[in-house]
């Protein structure tokens, strides 16, 4: 099966956010944030994994706030508090890996 991003379903109502993958043991989700544009701190019951592919921002971990740029992938084990911000004019474009 092949997806391309313009015909993957939207996920939120509010952001960008794409659904190019569901399975079983595993999510993969393209999200954009347009300047401005962020992620509220929250939890997931699961493991993510970030990976930039354009843009930078900052991301949140419980209270340690990481500048990401291109090309940085970041692991999140569950429980940790997360947030993501685009304070610049780029979009800011991640690919989500969640692992159930």
């Amino acid at each position: 099966m092949k997806i391309n991003l313009k015909d993957a379903p939207k996920i939120s109502p509010v952001l960008d956010a794409r659904l190019m993958y569901s399975g079983d043991k595993a999510d993969l989700v393209h999200l954009t944030l347009k300047k401005g544009e962020s992620i509220a701190k929250h939890d997931n019951p699961i493991d993510v994994i970030f990976f930039v592919k354009e843009g930078n921002g900052n991301l949140t971990l419980d209270n340690e706030m990481l500048e990401i740029t291109a090309n940085d992938c970041i692991p999140v084990k569950t429980g940790i508090q997360r947030s993501m911000e685009n304070l610049n004019d780029a979009d800011l474009k991640v690919l989500v890996f969640k692992i159930k």
